[in-house]
């Protein structure tokens, strides 16, 4: 677990509403089978004005479970949940339809994370052979929003944000002040909902396609699919609401054997116990991995 950015109040009217909602009402109680509440209106509003949604802090978070006997290497972890989405070159920040200017100010911007919840590098070392990073992120939906596009352009460089760190472009800075993406030769996997599908759905500008399936180092090839899809979905579907959005996107130097998405509502007698799928990959790690070793941290300029 690492912070996320999930119910952080940014302390400004990030939705331009006219009100800034910094203080979060009480979370709705739990459903009688342990689902949680209604969102309320007022929860709402406070999320929509926080770095990342959530209606308390912490809600719609993180986590990265690694089984017992692969090493993580908790010294080389690099997070990256207070870089600045101005602080990406070209970024997509959104335009007031309306007026043509910003939509955040330039105050706003100051502060304005990249990350909705939060991007970790996270190497693990598999016994007998090498290193992998564990690049886990949840870009925001591109929706929820208006004309401006505020939350699909959001998730647009959020997905970008790992093309550029896996061609190790130096504008990138993590939480400790280190710069720069991976090196030449490092194996990695992409993980996690990206809100994102590559064939349809409401993305803006085909992030999934252009910086990840067109990458050289990323083997976008292999689609998982479900061994008994639902009638109602696409094989590749790995959510309830009809689009591929979760994924697990290895380096080409791993060997891939296989994966699958589990759990589309047959396996369930017509009922999924939630709207996304799991999915896997059998991945096969090399012997040898020549990494260059951890970054050294510098100061921030």
């Amino acid at each position: 677990m690492a912070p996320s950015n999930t119910g952080i109040s940014s302390g400004y009217d990030l939705n331009n509403d006219g009100r800034t909602v910094t203080e979060y009402p009480p979370p709705p109680p739990t459903r009688p089978d342990g689902s949680p509440g209604e969102q309320t209106a007022e929860g709402r509003a406070y999320g929509d004005d926080s770095f990342g949604f959530g209606t308390f802090p912490g809600q719609c978070a993180m986590g990265l479970l690694v089984r017992p006997g692969i090493k993580i290497e908790r010294g080389e972890i690099r997070t990256f949940q207070e870089f600045l989405w101005k602080d990406m070159p070209g970024a997509a920040l959104p335009e007031n339809p309306e007026t043509g200017e910003g939509w955040y100010t330039e105050e706003e911007l100051e502060v304005f994370r990249l990350s909705s919840k939060s991007h970790w590098d996270v190497p693990v070392r598999v016994p007998g052979r090498g290193t992998v990073h564990l690049l886990a992120s949840h870009p925001t939906p591109p929706t929820f929003d208006g004309e401006e596009d505020r939350n699909g352009r959001r998730n647009h460089d959020e997905i970008r944000f790992w093309g550029d760190y896996i061609n190790g472009e130096p504008y990138i800075y993590d939480d400790g002040g280190g710069r720069g993406g991976l090196e030449d030769g490092e194996s990695f996997v992409i993980l996690g909902d990206l809100n994102a599908d590559p064939d349809e759905g409401d993305s803006f500008g085909n992030p999934i396609e252009i910086f990840l399936f067109a990458n050289e180092r990323v083997n976008g090839d292999f689609v998982p699919t479900a061994r008994k899809p639902d009638p109602n979905l696409d094989p590749d579907d790995t959510a309830t609401f009809e689009l591929r959005v979760d994924y697990v996107l290895p380096s080409t130097d791993l060997a891939l054997n296989g994966g699958e998405v589990f759990g589309h509502t047959a396996l369930f007698g017509g009922e999924s116990p939630g709207d996304h799928f799991p999915v896997y990959t059998d991945l096969e790690v090399p012997k040898e991995n020549p990494g260059k070793g951890p970054h050294e941290p510098r100061s921030r300029p």
